[in-house]
């Protein structure tokens, strides 16, 4: 009878171990890309614009290049790069997206021949970007399309002229917190995050939030939105790094935002400001911002903390006995607590294992209390370790 019961106490320790294993490991390797992320070369951005620009009717004319008319844009798509199908279905799924964004975004609907859209698809090297009424992107079949990204841009630029023209042509009717690239790049990056083909600048596929969490955890700052707001660029040659970081930021504040207070309050700010249009500066939805952050990051963090938790029980629980696993199991929830609304990943559940795995081994061996005694030191210093608090 004792042999029946201690197999099945078995099986069921390793199912244990198997699912808190799983809950531990799987969203660490979800959010390793996120703890290891670069950004890439944007040094060559403005020189790519100035090019083309430059050149923008000799492109248009170019025997390279096959014109495409559609309900609402005017796509140049090269020849040799995209085939007949191919082109066929690019067109379509710009279609598609526009209304996708059009709709998230609770912006007017523009049929007007003038404002028509210009897309243009170039088989080489560049950073694509947005010139109002067309947009350009750079090898989209590389992995890297930013079509959604440089869609908004133009999308965006349609509600502006709107705005201008049913106020009698009177461009003050445009608020000074809507005419900076802060605030056109948090609809930008939130929509391709939403609608786009998967890898583009600035999180390249990842969640933008879970990059922000992972990168909060190594000590990264935001700067404040109001200096953002002040910036002529988001971008910066001599800071590419921290240039991307502006974007994730700027994306991360408009889907909490639209979230929370719905895409048309976030529509008025062209014409009201912040201010006007939640009721709130730029300064409080700044600090609420910030706050969801901390929450997200405590949920993010839950699983792992399930995980580790639980592989910390079933390991004291067969090296000790029950009572042995009891402190450290609390010890370890409880340095989770203290770091979780700041961290998206906590290494302390790592440590509390391998305490596990040694102070029960010497409990097993010496049946002497120096196992329980290592367990309360190693218990308290993490529970010390999680009063210091790291501040966003």
């Amino acid at each position: 009878m004792k042999r029946i019961f201690r197999k099945k106490q078995r099986i069921i320790s390793w199912v244990v171990l198997a699912v808190a294993l799983c809950l531990f490991f799987w969203p660490a390797a979800k959010l390793w890309p996120a703890l290891t992320y670069e950004q890439p070369d944007i040094s060559y951005k403005v020189s790519s614009i100035d090019d083309f620009v430059s050149n923008i009717d000799k492109i248009r004319n170019s025997p390279t290049m096959k014109h495409y008319s559609s309900e609402h844009f005017d796509f140049y798509l090269p020849i040799d790069y995209i085939s007949q199908p191919e082109a066929n279905a690019y067109i379509k799924w710009v279609e598609e997206r526009r209304g996708k964004v059009l709709e998230y975004l609770n912006h007017q609907d523009v049929s007007d021949e003038e404002l028509k859209i210009e897309v243009f698809v170039l088989d080489r090297p560049g950073i694509s970007f947005s010139h109002g009424k067309y947009f350009v992107v750079y090898e989209p079949k590389s992995g890297l399309d930013h079509t959604v990204h440089e869609l908004t841009h133009s999308l965006d630029w349609q509600q502006i002229v709107l705005l201008v023209v049913e106020n009698d042509e009177n461009e003050d009717i445009l608020h000074q917190d809507a005419l900076n690239n802060f605030f056109y790049e948090q609809t930008a990056v939130l929509a391709e995050e939403e609608f786009g083909a998967g890898m583009a600048f600035p999180n390249y596929g990842m969640p933008i939030d879970t990059i922000i969490y992972a990168q909060l955890r190594q000590g990264t700052t935001i700067e404040p939105l109001e200096s953002l707001k002040q910036r002529e660029q988001l971008l910066d040659d001599n800071e590419l790094t921290i240039s991307g970081w502006r974007y994730l930021w700027a994306g991360s504040f408009a889907r909490y935002l639209i979230e929370t207070y719905g895409a048309n309050a976030h529509r008025n700010v062209m014409t009201a400001g912040y201010q006007g249009a939640y009721q709130k500066p730029l300064t409080k939805l700044e600090q609420e911002w910030l706050a969801s952050l901390r929450v997200g990051a405590l949920r993010q963090g839950i699983m792992l903390s399930l995980g580790g938790v639980l592989v910390l029980a079933v390991a004291h629980l067969w090296l000790g006995g029950f009572w042995l696993w009891l402190l450290p199991v609390m010890t370890s929830l409880l340095a989770f607590l203290g770091w979780g609304y700041y961290l998206s990943y906590s290494d302390n559940e790592l440590w509390g294992l391998v305490i596990a795995v040694v102070a029960g081994g010497l409990f097993k061996l010496w049946k002497y209390k120096i196992g329980v005694v290592t367990l309360w030191t190693i218990g308290l210093l993490l529970l010390l370790e999680s009063l210091v608090i790291p501040a966003i």
